[in-house]
């Protein structure tokens, strides 16, 4: 007997009519809407999601992705107030088909907190916001929470009705999907033209361990944990200077900007009120440095904020500094994050400018940081500074707003009728994930939370996110039945769905996304490498226009032309354990037929490996996109050094196959390779080795230099 057959028996017995809403066809439609992904992993630090529990009277909106027909039910209100024994079990067997999680614990109570018209909370004072994260803390430990659901939704707690939209909200920057990282050519007529780190978003810059101006070389020194200045002309090399003493917190990355090295590094905000005591509380470092004489770099200002470094970007002047700081110990201690100028004591971010998430996971501050460098010296006056508690794992950002994604953990229990056992056993909770979105305007200088929102699944990286035309994209995969499904979602200024393309490329995960113009290319894998191209043109319709499948799978989709896309990653093999990554490879995809794309050329590198495969400021891009290069790292046995022509079709014999006559413990090769992708096929150019492994490559004129870990830099001739 069916469910909802079984069901309406028990209802018909005690003389009642079985409600449409437990009809398996709407229960069905809701589960899809919905979207729960079951039994995803619970990541260290972010165990439980915490609901809020509100009256009827509150003011919470919705999420639009979770939004059903008719109205919500109230927070707390009962279907039914006195079910006879028949009717709790029928509401028992129909509530099991939906994942809950539940707790005898109260859900913690944020009534006397207010909501800003963007769905965000706000503080009024130290108070509030202390008793907020003291409740969020207890939440994590004891898991006074649980997945609510009502008649119209499946959802964390949500208030009945959303707020109208915010009068004079901003709209996305428009043709913000522009692809960046091309060669740039010096405007001075002295300096020769020279590579920039390759980024996602035109005119906005992002921070890596190598930067070059076109006469020296700057890169972070894995083995001094300095910067390293080196100037470079001709192929010729030569240290000039460094800063950053030995022995400091960890440099991270850096970024040149007129006449400026920014050094973003570790640092330690000691403060009274923390609860790390004299240690001081984990924290990102700015110092700026002016390098007009590069040979004498001058400390001219600094800046720290509490959190650990997520990311940041640069545009024009200004340093758009994002970390995440965690809380676990909170009775007594100051529940805010702090900031520094140079030596000056600690200033707390106040809680007029701290907002919380609805649905925050665990305590954890994402704060934001604008610095602008124009003047070298850093100040308060010229820094902006807010915070968001609800933590983050991925940012996107072009010259108007942050973007930042956040997974949610929202708790199920498994065996619903093990409640009614009368057992005191602890509870077991399985987690499925969505994605909680915050826009942050940088207009004007300022740092304001914008809109918030949520959708199904969980975002890859940094690329599957873009805004162009007022229109956010996000792709996401989520669990459906247990099994890995697809999504592209289009989004308005206020986060809420224009538009969606929901479960695509069953048991396949995105592995690659790029946005350009009004499509997006998007890469999933299981065993074979799917690229699918989804028109946007409409945005309250994407439809997938056509897709085509190639062994291995790409990482980075870069752009050539109008009509191509070449993609980074890896080559498979066929195991007796399944497939399994091999070594390098390039696709070239034909894409000027959207609804026939083809696969224009191909090469696969065995045993070969570079950072390009999974970090895209690995590549270089040539002058006038003549050619890319990349470093690569040979795991064979058999190694030929020196410079080698690599033919048409694929890496030498010597380099890829194995020696069986070969010593055990042969070293790997490394170098850099360098190909052409123009004119719709790949042509491999020339590979150069070098005396250890190359983390980056960047071209000053006409030279190739290699950087490697152990701080040395090696250069080669460009042929013509």
């Amino acid at each position: 007997m069916k469910d909802y057959d079984y069901i309406k028996k028990k209802f018909d017995e005690d003389g009642l009519e079985v409600p449409e809403s437990l009809d398996s066809e709407q229960l069905r439609r809701k589960l899809e809407a919905a979207a729960p992904e079951d039994g995803a992993p619970t990541p260290a630090g972010n165990s439980v999601s915490v609901g809020d529990s509100r009256s009827a009277t509150s003011a919470a909106p919705t999420p639009a992705s979770d939004q059903g027909s008719g109205a919500p039910t109230p927070a707390g209100r009962r279907r039914w107030k006195k079910p006879l024994i028949g009717l709790a079990a029928c509401a028992c067997l129909a509530l099991a088909i939906v994942p809950m999680a539940v707790n005898k614990d109260p859900l913690p109570d944020y009534n006397y907190l207010q909501k800003d018209e963007n769905g965000l909370y706000t503080f009024a004072s130290d108070a509030q916001l202390d008793r907020t994260v003291k409740q969020i803390v207890e939440g994590e430990q004891n898991c006074p929470c649980y997945v609510r659901v009502d008649d119209n939704q499946l959802s964390t707690v949500e208030d009945a009705e959303a707020p109208a939209a915010a009068d004079g909200v901003v709209s996305l920057a428009e043709n913000s999907t522009d692809t960046t990282g091309e060669a740039q050519k010096s405007s001075g007529s002295n300096t020769p033209s020279h590579s920039d780190t390759y980024t996602q978003v035109e005119d906005v810059d992002e921070a890596d361990i190598v930067k070059t101006d076109g006469k020296y070389i700057y890169h972070v020194s894995q083995q001094e944990n300095q910067v390293i200045i080196t100037r470079a002309e001709n192929g010729e090399t030569q240290r000039v200077s460094s800063v950053g003493e030995k022995g400091d917190t960890l440099i991270r990355d850096i970024y040149v900007n007129d006449n400026k090295l920014i050094v973003i590094s570790d640092a330690r905000i000691v403060h009274k009120k923390s609860s790390y005591g004299n240690e001081g509380a984990p924290s990102t470092a700015v110092t700026v440095y002016d390098i007009s004489d590069p040979a004498k770099p001058k400390s001219v200002g600094s800046y720290s904020q509490t959190g650990n470094l997520l990311s940041s970007r640069m545009s024009g002047s200004r340093v758009i500094l994002v970390t995440n700081q965690s809380f676990y110990n909170v009775d007594g201690y100051s529940c805010k994050p702090f900031i520094t100028f140079g030596k000056s004591e600690a200033i707390p971010v106040e809680p007029e400018d701290i907002r919380c998430v609805p649905t925050p996971s665990s305590v954890v501050y994402t704060t934001v940081g604008l610095i602008d460098t124009s003047k070298g010296k850093l100040s308060q006056d010229r820094t902006r500074t807010s915070a968001l508690l609800g933590g983050s794992e991925h940012i996107y950002c072009n010259t108007t707003d942050l973007f930042i994604a956040s997974d949610i953990y929202k708790l199920q229990r498994p065996d619903f009728f093990s409640r009614f056992s009368g057992t005191d056993e602890p509870l077991y909770y399985q987690t499925s994930e969505s994605t909680q979105l915050v826009r942050v305007s940088l207009k004007n200088g300022k740092v304001e939370f914008k809109a918030t929102g949520e959708v199904d699944g969980t975002v890859n990286n940094q690329f599957s996110m873009d805004a162009s035309k007022g229109n956010f994209r996000i792709a996401t995969t989520s669990l459906r039945d247990d099994h890995d499904v697809n999504n592209l979602f289009v989004l308005d200024d206020d986060l809420k769905e224009v538009g969606s393309l929901r479960n695509f490329a069953r048991d396949e995960h995105i592995e690659a996304v790029r946005y350009i113009d009004d499509r997006a290319y998007v890469i999933t894998y299981e065993q074979t490498d799917p690229l699918f191209i989804i028109d946007l043109s409409k945005p309250s319709e994407p439809v997938i226009k056509g897709h085509v499948k190639i062994t291995g799978f790409s990482t980075l989709l870069v752009p050539v032309d109008k009509d191509h896309i070449l993609g980074f990653g890896f080559s498979t093999k066929t195991t007796e354990f399944g497939e399994a990554t091999d070594g390098l490879k390039l696709a070239l995809f034909d894409v000027s037929d959207p609804s026939n794309p083809k696969v224009a050329d191909s090469k696969e590198y065995p045993k070969v490996s570079s950072p390009i495969q999974y970090d895209h400021k690995a590549l270089l891009v040539g002058q006038d996109e003549e050619y890319y290069a990349l470093p690569y790292t040979v795991y064979p046995v058999d190694i030929v050094p020196g410079t080698v022509t690599i033919d048409e079709d694929t890496v030498t014999d010597a380099i890829v196959d194995d020696d069986p006559d070969a010593e055990s413990g042969s070293s790997p090769e490394y170098g850099i390779m360098s190909f052409d992708a123009r004119g719709g096929s790949l042509k491999s150019l020339e590979k150069f080795t070098a005396e250890s492994q190359v983390n980056r490559c960047i071209y000053i004129g006409d030279y190739i230099y290699g950087i490697t870990w152990d701080d040395s830099i090696e250069s080669f001739p460009i042929e013509d």
